[in-house]
């Protein structure tokens, strides 16, 4: 018996490498949703409860103020399950008629994060019905994008028939975006679910014929392919491949089993599975390049002058950095690490709490650039982005003191106003859009943080990695964090990340 295929697989949105640095799904054990005639009876309740505000809730504002009261609700019942269950289904089911996707999408998180549910069916669900209410191009392009990731979600979890779903309602909705750009991504995106699909079935039908004929080359091969190919299961696809005896990867597969361990015999391994991968297409392609910069990445630390340049060329040839959109990925009920963050029309926002912050969903390299669009609706309180370097941590600070000052703290042990990277005055003007970039260089015991603001040089620091620490509380190793001062409400939009 050769086992189930895992319902994983290799994210067609992101590079391999990327996609390991997610989060992990929250591992906190569920509980199943109440019985019939539990839920009936806590429904009972509820409704009594709130009989006149529910009578009351009559337009879009007033429904979606009772929905945010309902979810609000759920979250300080933790000891009471059943109405916990109610008050969300019943928030996400209010904040449909509005429709307000925001509301919508928290209670099913919470939903998932608590209740064995099928949340996927519901997200499929709520993203046709907000599709069907959005009537401007930023409306559909907010569907599109927070499709793409419930598409991307599905299709890690084998169910393929959402991911497809939700994939089709993706693309249709860029159409209407007239964002060119994002259409093409999209359709990408559909291409790659319908190709992970279709690898998937032919996989479980490779699986019927293995446990009938273990030696069978070409259930080897497409089995072999689909570990290697989808769920990036080298080590469970590479023997498959040998007994596959395809001619272009045999050879390949028994080179790595019998291991390779010299830096010449690596770069050479890397250059013959990019040699293999010239014959394939689509995904098999770009994996098998992957592959080749797999071994490159190992060999490379051992090698010196011309022949090590090479080797990064071909690394930055076939594993290009790409943006990773991170937004949609932040849950504040997951990652706020302090103070109340909602998701709002205007992003992920924050009202006046002292030292707030929230994780970015996404572990960091020690070079990378991370972008994020921010405006400061009300208060003169500073904002602030935790900036992991290595191990360390320091803090940009924005609009500091009131909007004297400005900078990158802490640098031997001197606060953002008083180092070398202060900014005077460092006032940030509210209901203004800011487009905020930082890059993180480090090379060994030295390192580089830019900071641009609005396409401009703000700030800079060159100096040793050992110098800085963090001026507020530090997020986990390797995450940035987002926040603002005690008085300010800001608004956090479109966070990205390039890893380098």
């Amino acid at each position: 018996m050769h086992g189930r295929l895992r319902f994983t697989v290799v994210s067609f949105c992101l590079t391999l490498s990327a996609a390991s640095m997610l989060f992990a799904a929250d591992s906190r054990a569920k509980i199943p949703a109440p019985e019939a005639g539990v839920e009936a009876e806590a429904s009972r309740l509820v409704k009594e409860v709130y009989a006149a505000e529910w009578a009351a809730a009559k337009t879009p504002a007033q429904k979606q103020a009772l929905a945010k009261k309902l979810l609000q609700k759920a979250r300080e019942s933790a000891s009471d399950k059943p109405g916990q269950f109610v008050l969300l289904r019943m928030s996400k089911e209010l904040a449909l008629q509005v429709p307000d996707a925001l509301t919508a999408f928290e209670a099913i998180n919470e939903l998932e994060r608590l209740f064995v549910v099928d949340a996927l069916e519901m997200k499929a669900d709520t993203l046709a019905k907000v599709a069907r209410s959005a009537s401007l191009p930023d409306h559909h392009r907010a569907v599109s994008q927070k499709a793409v990731e419930v598409s991307e979600s599905a299709a890690l979890q084998g169910n393929y028939l959402v991911a497809k779903q939700v994939a089709d309602l993706a693309v249709s909705e860029a159409h209407k975006s007239n964002d060119a750009a994002l259409l093409k991504q999209l359709t990408e995106h559909k291409a790659r679910v319908d190709e992970l699909a279709k690898a998937f079935e032919e996989a479980k039908a490779g699986l019927d014929i293995l446990d009938k004929s273990p030696s069978d080359p070409a259930a080897n091969l497409t089995v072999g392919k689909y570990y290697c190919f989808a769920e990036d299961n080298w080590k469970k696809g590479l023997p498959m491949l040998v007994l596959s005896g395809d001619p272009a990867l045999n050879p390949l597969a028994e080179t790595e089993i019998k291991g390779v361990t010299s830096t010449d015999d690596q770069v050479k391994l890397a250059d013959r599975w990019l040699g293999a991968a010239e014959a394939q297409k689509g995904s098999a392609k770009k994996q098998l390049q992957l592959r080749a910069v797999y071994w490159y990445r190992l060999a490379s630390p051992n090698l010196t002058g011309l022949a090590k340049d090479k080797v990064a060329k071909r690394i930055a040839d076939n594993d290009p950095p790409v943006w990773i959109d991170v937004t949609y990925r932040i849950d504040p009920a997951k990652h706020a690490i302090k103070g109340d963050w909602q998701m709002t029309k205007d992003g992920i926002t924050i009202k006046n709490a002292f030292q707030s912050q929230i994780t970015l969903p996404i572990k960091l390299s020690e070079n990378y650039q991370l972008e994020v669009e921010f405006v400061r609706l009300a208060g003169a309180g500073d904002v602030v982005v935790a900036i992991p370097v290595g191990t360390r941590h320091c803090d940009l600070l924005l609009s500091g003191w009131g909007g004297a000052a400005s900078g990158i703290g802490m640098i031997d042990d001197k606060y953002p106003d008083n180092n070398t990277t202060t900014v005077r005055p460092g006032t940030l003007e509210n209901n203004r859009k800011y487009k905020l970039h930082v890059s993180v260089k480090r090379e060994l015991e030295k390192v580089a943080v830019t900071i641009e603001l609005n396409g401009k040089e703000f700030t800079k620091y060159q100096g040793p990695f050992s110098t800085l620490s963090a001026f507020w509380q530090a997020p986990a190793k390797n995450f940035a964090a987002l926040g603002a001062g005690a008085d300010a409400t800001v608004a956090f939009s479109n966070v990205r990340v390039m890893q380098q």
